[in-house]
C-alpha cells in the first residue's frame, strides 16, 4: 500500500465537500481559473494545506533534473486535484492527471468538472495501481482469480446436480447392500443380489423357486 494512501483517502472526502460548497455558491458556467481560486480559498478556510506548483525531480536515462511543475491543486502533498469547467470531458484530461500523479508520486487524484449541474456527476476519482493494496494482496488476488476460473469450468445446472445426487444415492445403496459399484456385473445380476440381501426369501418362496415350471 502507498505510504500516503490513507491520508489522501481521508482528504479526498474533505476536498469533495469543499468542491460542493464552491459549486453551491458559484454554480456552473464559470471559467476554470475562478473555480480554482475559490477552491484554494475554501481549502484555506478549512485549514487544509494546498498549493498549485511544486519542484519535482525528473529522471530520464541517467539524466536527473529539477523542474517546476504547474498543476491545479496539490492537497497536502498527497492528493492531486484537476479542475475543469467543460461541457464534455476529453479523455486526455484523465491521462494528464494520471501522468502528474505518477510524476508526483501521489496515490489519489480527483478530476472535478464544475460545469455539471449536479457536481457529484462531474467527479472522477483515480488511484495509482497498487496504491490501495496491502502487501501480499497481489498474490491473493491472483489465487482468487485462478479459483474463479476453476469454478467457471464446473457445471452447476439443476440437471447436473440431480444426476450427481442420484449417482451418489445409487452408490450408497449398493455399498449398504454389500455390492461394490465398481463390480462389472450385469444390471440383472446386481438387482437380484440387492433383492436377496435386503429382502431374503421365505421358506415357501424358496420351495416355490425350486419347483419346475409346468410345460
Amino acid at each position: 500500500m502507498h505510504r500516503l494512501y490513507d491520508r489522501a483517502d481521508k482528504l479526498s472526502r474533505e476536498v469533495i465537500g469543499a468542491a460542493i460548497e464552491v459549486h453551491r455558491h458559484k454554480g456552473p458556467g464559470l471559467i476554470e481559473s475562478i473555480y480554482e481560486r475559490c477552491m484554494l480559498r475554501e481549502l484555506e478556510l478549512r485549514s487544509i494545506p494546498a498549493t498549485t506548483q511544486k519542484l519535482v525531480r525528473v529522471e530520464y536515462k541517467g539524466l536527473v533534473f529539477d523542474e517546476p511543475l504547474r498543476f491545479d491543486i496539490l492537497v497536502d502533498d498527497c492528493l492531486l486535484v484537476e479542475v475543469k469547467a467543460v461541457e464534455v470531458l476529453h479523455p486526455s484530461s484523465k491521462a494528464q492527471l494520471f501522468s502528474y500523479m505518477k510524476l508526483l508520486d501521489v496515490p489519489i487524484g480527483l478530476l472535478i468538472n464544475f460545469h455539471e449541474g449536479v457536481l457529484k456527476n462531474g467527479i472522477s476519482r483515480m488511484i495509482l495501481p497498487g496504491a490501495n493494496q496491502a502487501e501480499g494482496s497481489e498474490d491473493k488476488r491472483k489465487r482468487n482469480k485462478k479459483e474463479m476460473k476453476m469454478m467457471k469450468g464446473l457445471n452447476f445446472s439443476p440437471v447436473t446436480i440431480l444426476v450427481h445426487f442420484v449417482t451418489f444415492c445409487k452408490n450408497l445403496f449398493l455399498r449398504r447392500a454389500g455390492v461394490s459399484p465398481e463390480q462389472k456385473e450385469t444390471k440383472k445380476t446386481k438387482f437380484f443380489q440387492i433383492r436377496a440381501t435386503l429382502f431374503p426369501l421365505s421358506a415357501s418362496e424358496k420351495t416355490f423357486r425350486k419347483q419346475p415350471l409346468p410345460r
